[in-house]
């Protein structure tokens, strides 16, 4: 009797970010993070563990969304990513929809069927939010720009004219009117 690949790396103080080089771990069914300091994203590349049945991050700091892609994983009968700081919508396909609401508690920006937060546009995923107001900055950037070049380019084609009515300006400027009273 062999028992199924497992990796539980919980209660182990590690900090940084999940590798996405775990999605590699084909044979793995058992990928337990548990109470941790783990931040930063989970990665979609764990979409390519098959196999896998158990999955829990929960008890560390991840952020971000919930990847669709783990929708894909047909095995998976156990997930667990209470009490982290996930914002988003609950994917609902899949296994999913066989999860308890309690795999997803304390993450309260969460939104979806598992949750009593309905998802809506004030709630968009944060990423998506940076990334329009990258979007805009990049807008008005190329709008402050075109204008400076435009105004640079009209300024730098007009300046030969400028400069050749400076010499009689000037010269209007230095004569001295004088009135002769008659």
């Amino acid at each position: 009797m062999s028992l199924p690949p497992t990796l539980d790396l919980s209660y182990n103080k590690l900090s940084g970010s999940i590798l996405p080089e775990f999605g590699n771990l084909k044979m793995l069914r058992y990928l337990d993070l548990k109470f941790n300091n783990l931040s930063g994203p989970i990665p979609s590349t764990l979409a390519g563990l098959r196999n896998l049945e158990a999955l829990d991050f929960s008890h560390n700091k991840l952020s971000g969304t919930i990847p669709s892609s783990l929708e894909s994983l047909s095995f998976l009968s156990k997930f667990n990513v209470a009490y982290n700081q996930l914002h988003g919508k609950i994917p609902s396909r899949g296994q999913f929809s066989s999860f308890p609401s309690s795999s997803f508690v304390g993450n309260i920006d969460l939104c979806g069927d598992y949750t009593n937060i309905i998802c809506t546009k004030s709630n968009i995923p944060r990423e998506a939010t940076h990334q329009s107001h990258r979007d805009e900055s990049f807008t008005n950037g190329i709008i402050v720009g075109g204008a400076f070049g435009f105004v640079f380019v009209f300024g730098a084609s007009l300046f030969p004219e400028i400069l050749r009515y400076a010499g009689p300006m000037k010269r209007l400027r230095t004569h001295k009117l004088s009135i002769n009273p008659t």
